[in-house]
């Protein structure tokens, strides 16, 4: 039952053009790392922007502002059949609960990691670029760009995708798993600042689930031609740091497989609205109105303008928007606020030093936001989407002979 699963939930994120869409978006981000000292600013001064640790940093800070996209996949790959409301013919079915959770999470999380594979290949390419100065780089190895992936970007989307898979199996609710997704990118960045200024290194290193800080502090007294030829190393704190959160995503899937029934939740309030829809009585049969089509200008303007209303409305109240924009806010508050008061002294907010804190702050949600609804691609699952390979219903699941009638 696990295989079927698992082939199912691959060929249904490999035929969606979002998954081209978010391996593309990745790959740009990442080619403007090294290709561009503006795009992230992590590298300057003597250090190379392919520099190991440079690279390492990258990957963390993209993975963080990404899980946005891995919520859109490992966190509704368990919600997809209680909003296509298959549920109550897939839970009749002889469908085990460890196949069919091990099997969604397993193919979400292999398409989360096809498309944040995009970023060492990114990284790689950005490097190679002949507008690149000579003298911003190091050797390029191939090792520099694809050992991050492996001990820095692995963990991360492990343990996002384990925490965001187990808040849609528990709430089946799709606006929860968004905002744990905000909650989580918030709580990150303030915790971070807060222990960081108790001068509590390890502290802060090892509860940091991207390991922005804990590679910071592995680097923290390395000469310039260190940082700019030795890899981080995979030991001591980041070691500990890595093995922290792998265990905890570990933990998260098994209370899954311990609390998770293949049984459906119903809401209340909507029992009750459907009781009482039940018992109104009738009212008087409503005459329908007569319709006269007209197909001039007018109309055309009219309806342009309607279509264009109707699909503003419906973007900026579904949760991916809200959640997207939330996370900008708190990412430009953030960067306004420390950008303010430099090594705990205050300077004042003049255009100069908040313009470009804006610039960058909000370039890459602007990125993302113009991908995703540029083409109309819809992060919400709705009962009308992908009708044809949304819900393992469409394939022959055995069904108990007491139903097989």
């Amino acid at each position: 039952m696990f295989g079927t699963v698992f082939r199912f939930e691959l060929a249904y994120w490999f035929k969606r053009p979002l998954t081209l869409l978010f391996f593309v978006l990745f790959f740009l981000m990442a080619f403007f790392s090294t290709a561009s000292d503006a795009f992230l600013g992590i590298a300057g001064g003597q250090i190379h922007r392919n520099a190991p640790f440079v690279l390492a940093s990258a990957m963390g800070i993209l993975t963080a502002i990404g899980q946005v996209i891995t919520t859109a996949i490992a966190g509704t790959a368990v919600l997809r059949d209680a909003q296509l409301g298959t549920e109550e013919m897939l839970f009749t079915t002889q469908l085990t609960k460890t196949g069919y959770l091990l099997g969604r999470f397993a193919g979400a999380f292999v398409i989360v990691l096809v498309i944040y594979f995009a970023l060492p290949i990114g990284l790689l390419v950005g490097t190679l670029m002949p507008w690149v100065p000579a003298d911003k780089l190091g050797p390029v190895t191939i090792a520099g760009a694809f050992q991050p992936f492996f001990v820095i970007a692995l963990p991360n989307l492990l343990f996002a995708s384990a925490l965001l898979f187990a808040i849609g199996a528990f709430t089946r609710k799709l606006f929860a798993v968004y905002i744990t997704g905000i909650l989580l990118l918030a709580a990150w960045q303030v915790t971070q600042q807060i222990v960081g200024h108790l001068d509590k290194l390890t502290l802060a290193s090892l509860i940091d689930p991207f390991a922005l800080t804990t590679t910071n502090t592995v680097i923290r007294y390395w000469s310039v031609a260190e940082k700019n030829t030795q890899l981080v190393p995979f030991s001591g704190v980041l070691l500990q740091n890595r093995l922290i959160w792998i265990a905890i995503a570990l933990s998260l899937f098994a209370l899954v497989l311990v609390l998770f029934r293949l049984r459906l939740q119903h809401d209340g309030r909507a029992r009750r609205k459907a009781r009482g829809a039940a018992i109104a009585p009738a009212g008087a049969a409503t005459p329908m109105p007569v319709v006269t089509l007209h197909y001039n200008t007018a109309s055309w303007i009219r309806a342009f303008f309607a279509q264009s209303r109707f699909h503003f409305r419906s973007i900026i109240r579904e949760a991916p928007f809200l959640a997207i924009s939330v996370i900008c806010v708190i990412n430009l508050m953030v960067g306004a606020w420390y950008t303010a008061h430099p090594d705990d002294s205050a300077i004042w907010p003049v255009t100069s030093a908040i313009a470009p804190v804006v610039a960058n702050s909000v370039f890459i949600f602007v990125v993302l936001l113009a991908t995703l609804y540029g083409a109309q691609a819809r992060l919400s699952l709705t009962p009308c989407d992908d009708a044809e390979g949304g819900t393992l219903a469409t394939i022959r699941l055995p069904l108990p002979a007491a139903t097989a009638r």
